[in-house]
């Protein structure tokens, strides 16, 4: 019984955080409920020894987040799977199963990334050094002229 209490009190205190993580990972909430409720299940059935853990929860975070890419590559060998067996050609764009374009963290990541390319020069005037995309060594190296010393 003070097993069972102790666990429903580690699930309450969790549930949500690892769920978020998931959600994070996965961009689909109620995929991430999901894999975070099977790996509580698994927790459930190793509790006493989890207990016993110093941070139990770092080893069911871990195992949600293994869950979640297991279900990843699942997804995406059964859509590879459909294209060769149903002969059509699969497009180059990115899919929910492709699942970091698709969340905020990978949005955020892509914006930055398209940033950085419309901008290739910037990095070094920030530093103080030319408006070229040499690095700061090279630029040094080369002074003022732009040709190697």
């Amino acid at each position: 019984m003070r097993q069972e209490h102790e666990f429903a009190e580690f699930y309450q205190a969790n549930y949500g955080k690892i769920t978020a993580v998931v959600a994070a990972l996965l961009g689909d909430r109620r995929e991430a409920e999901g894999v975070t409720q099977e790996a509580f299940a698994r927790a459930l059935d190793r509790w006493p020894r989890l207990a016993r853990y110093e941070l139990p929860e770092a080893r069911v975070r871990r195992a949600a987040l293994r869950l979640a890419i297991d279900r990843s590559r699942r997804l995406r060998r059964t859509a590879r799977l459909a294209v060769k067996l149903l002969g059509t050609r699969r497009s180059q764009e990115s899919e929910p199963a492709d699942s970091l374009p698709f969340t905020a963290v990978g949005r955020a990541a892509g914006e930055l990334n398209r940033h950085r390319r419309e901008q290739p020069g910037r990095r070094h005037r920030a530093r103080g050094g030319p408006a070229t995309s040499t690095s700061p060594t090279t630029a040094r190296r080369r002074g003022s002229s732009g040709s190697p010393t």
